[in-house]
């Protein structure tokens, strides 16, 4: 397909150009009329060649854009043209219009509005018709000689056909001495969790766990935030939950999360080791922790989406899809008694070897003090996420 251009003589010059797509016209300099004379002080937009970003260059405030995306919803929807090959000189507009493309294909029609191709029915405008687009671009590469040109191309070619890493199950190790993992992160917070494994997954005591971690860990009426943030006011915020794990064959962990200030984490962690190993027990919270189980229970509707995701979650956990669970756990939750949640803390919590990760600023760490709790290792954030 070619695209001609005519020139404009300024005596057939149409009024407004049915492709401009732009600010109202400008009133020309030296008319009397006051409204004019304010309105030609406004910056007129001009056309640009140094912007070939389509959706930075339309939503820009400084230039104007020639409409053309009515010729290329033509040249997309030419189903035998599976390949373009569009030569023309530095400056003429390509890379502008492949990014235009690009942004046609990857649907993102806000971009469009006020354009020719936004009421037109362009199948990108769809979710189900979105495309991902691989744009390779040599604007700032060496190709100035057949060698870099060759490697430049199976650079790319790498990348195409570099495959995924296969799917890698992460397994928790048991934890077997107390170990403390700090990065230094400059602020004036610091971020600690404390972590173990349990055992291998089993319902015999899901009932009992649900009411623990709602009554030790898992709200604002929970032991940790009360004990922690109002009572000693040690940490900003504080969770603690012995967690399910994602399928079957996994196992339960125990994660404990503090966010305190820096010159407080030593008390902080000293007074979270005391609630796990003397647990505090209040009978009011432990009504309110079994009666908040149950209403999530009574209350909950499982519709739409959340059927097949249920119906997952029972494949995953090995539940038996003729049985409700949750009528299962809503009927066991009323027996749970206080000596249940306490037994739970003494087998499963208590005075358990931990891995603690704490994200902080160093120069504020009593290292001395944080040995002891266990061997510490410094990590940097290359250590962690690999660059």
């Amino acid at each position: 397909m070619s695209i001609s251009h005519s020139r404009w003589k300024s005596s057939d010059r149409p009024r407004r150009s049915p492709f401009l797509h732009s600010a109202p016209r400008f009133a020309r300099l030296g008319s009397a009329n006051a409204k004019e004379r304010a309105m030609a002080k406004r910056k007129i937009r001009e056309l640009t060649t140094g912007v070939h970003d389509f959706p930075t260059l339309i939503k820009g405030q400084e230039t104007k854009y020639v409409d053309k995306t009515a010729i290329l919803y033509e040249l997309a929807r030419k189903k035998e043209d599976a390949q373009c090959f569009l030569s023309r000189p530095r400056r003429f507009g390509k890379s502008l219009m492949l990014s235009t493309l690009q942004a046609m294909f990857e649907g993102r029609k806000s971009l469009f509005k006020g354009l020719e191709i936004y009421d037109k029915p362009w199948e990108g405008w769809t979710a189900k018709n979105r495309h991902p687009v691989y744009n390779f671009s040599m604007l700032r590469t060496n190709g100035a000689t057949v060698d870099n040109f060759r490697a430049l191309a199976n650079n790319y070619t790498y990348k195409l056909n570099k495959k995924a890493p296969a799917n890698k199950k992460i397994t928790p190790k048991a934890v077997s001495e107390n170990t403390v993992y700090f990065v230094d992160y400059n602020a004036n917070q610091t971020y600690m969790r404390e972590h173990f494994r349990g055992e291998k997954f089993n319902t015999k005591n899901e009932a009992v766990m649900d009411i623990f971690n709602e009554y030790f860990g898992g709200s604002m009426n929970a032991i940790v935030f009360q004990e922690m943030r109002e009572k000693r006011s040690l940490a900003y915020s504080a969770q603690s939950y012995y967690a399910t794990p994602s399928d079957k064959d996994g196992y339960f962990t125990n994660a404990a999360i503090i966010a305190t200030q820096n010159d407080k984490l030593i008390d902080a962690m000293n007074a979270f080791n005391e609630l796990f190993d003397q647990m505090p027990v209040a009978e009011a919270n432990f009504n309110m922790a079994k009666d908040a189980e149950i209403s999530a229970i009574r209350t909950a509707r499982t519709t739409k989406m959340g059927i097949i995701n249920s119906y997952l979650y029972y494949e995953r956990m090995g539940f038996n899809p003729k049985k409700n669970h949750a009528k299962m756990l809503f009927e066991a939750y009323p027996n749970v008694t206080m000596k249940d949640v306490v037994n739970f803390n003494h087998k499963y919590i208590k005075g358990q070897k931990k891995v603690y990760m704490c994200l902080g600023k160093e120069a504020d760490m009593d290292f001395n003090a944080l040995a002891k709790f266990g061997k510490v290792k410094k990590l940097k954030l290359e250590d962690i996420f690999g660059y």
